[in-house]
This record gives C-alpha cells, structure tokens and sequence, in this order.
C-alpha cells in the first residue's frame, strides 16, 4: 500500500490584521489637497474630461463627492481597483496611466474619511463597492461591502444619472478633516476653509490640464445644480512659462 509522503512547508502563512493595517495606512502624509489630487489622477487616466467635486457641510454627515465623466469600470474591475495593491509597480502600465503603485484610490481616501463609497457606470450597468473602516475594525476582516443605503445613493445618483459612462467616489465620514468634538461652528469654518485652499491647489497641480485646447474641466461646487461655469477652477501656472520675459 502506497503511503504519500507527508509535505511540510517551510513557511508560515502571515497575513497582516486588516484593523491595524487600515488603520496605519491612514497616516501617510496626506492632506485633502494631494488626497483629491490622486482621486483626479484615476479619473484622467480613465479618459474623463469633466470632474465635479460636490461637497456639503452637514456636521457628522458632511461628505465628499468626486465624480468623472471617464469610461466607467466593469464590476470585476471595481472590485480589483477598490484592493489594496491591485497592480505592482513592476507591471508595464499605459503611457496615459497616473498610478503607480495601485494604492492611490484607498490610501487617499482613507487619509480623509472612514467609508469611502465608488460607484462606476458603463453603457451595460453600474457596480458600487464599499469599504466601511469601522466595519473593517469589528470583523477584522478585509471584508468589501456590495450594500449602501438610500442617503449614499441619493448623493451618488444626482450627477451621475446625468452621465452615459462615469465614475462617482464618495468620501463620509470625513474624521480626519472635521472633529466633532469641537463648536460645530470651528469645524464648518475649517471645512470650508479646506475646501477654499482646495481650490488654488488643483488649479496649480492640474494647470496643464485646465489650459490648451485639449484641457480638462474641473468643477469644485457646493451643489450639482449650480452653474459648473461659475465653479470651474481656473488654471494657475506657478513657473509662468506664458511669461515671454
């Protein structure tokens, strides 16, 4: 009787915690300024030439909306560019490609809110995924929600059933941009302080893409039904390159 030999690894399979990993991860250094900036990133890459960033000031649920008229993703594909990781750096990229690491969508977010919400639409249909940290931290388990509930979806749908193909990335609980534990007054003037020096930031990081006559439009607005006119960020060229002297 043939007996198989026994295999013995010569290693120990060492996943890290998914609560402290989140958790770390959330202190990278950014700031709203560069976390939106990496948010554009995915949407320049996906073709968009249009991207709105709707915000509210509603104490607790006060949120951020960054939505794209870009070619959307299928559903396998959200699901790959909502993991941590998704492409190594070593993987040969599109010339159009901003990212890098596969890292920017989550390590953005996650530096400015607790639940960051994707929904993407093509011609065929639309997915959402969701990663909730708080979830996160009581399963302790990388656990992507499919589910949203009807305030999420109400602030996802307004712009983007307007749009034949998108992408709409929703930031709540916004922890590391207000403190709940200060007069909500001090923490709405600094919300929108933050979003006034948002402004000058994108206008400066993104003014090759706001000028020329193949440029990008960029609208940061208070309301999806405001004038995007009124709204758009004009470009700010820091080296003054149109200087002829």
């Amino acid at each position: 009787c043939y007996m198989p030999k026994k295999i013995i690894l010569d290693y120990d399979n060492c996943p890290p915690n998914a609560d402290a990993t989140i958790e770390s991860i959330r202190s990278l250094g950014y700031d709203l300024g560069i976390a939106v900036s990496d948010i554009i990133d995915n949407s320049i890459s996906a073709g968009a030439n249009t991207i709105w960033i709707y915000y509210e000031w509603k104490e607790a649920d006060s949120y951020i909306s960054i939505i794209d008229n870009g070619k959307g993703m299928q559903e396998k594909e959200l699901i790959e560019a909502m993991r941590l990781g998704t492409i190594s750096p070593t993987e040969k990229r599109d010339e159009k490609d901003l990212g890098r690491f596969g890292l920017g969508l989550k390590t953005a977010s996650f530096s400015q809110c607790r639940i960051l919400t994707v929904r993407t639409k093509q011609k065929s249909g639309s997915s959402v995924r969701k990663w909730d940290l708080n979830h996160v931290n009581k399963v302790n388990d990388w656990q992507l929600l499919k589910s949203t509930n009807d305030a999420s979806d109400k602030i996802m749908d307004q712009k983007l059933n307007t749009l034949s193909t998108g992408t709409v990335v929703l930031w709540q609980n916004l922890d590391r941009l207000i403190t709940l534990d200060d007069e909500d007054e001090n923490n709405q003037e600094y919300f929108y302080n933050k979003i006034s020096s948002l402004r000058e930031y994108l206008g400066m990081i993104f003014h090759r893409y706001l000028a020329g006559p193949k440029s990008i439009k960029i609208i940061l607005s208070p309301d999806c039904t405001e004038d995007d006119k009124e709204y758009k960020i004009a470009p700010w060229d820091p080296f003054i390159t149109a200087n002829s002297f």
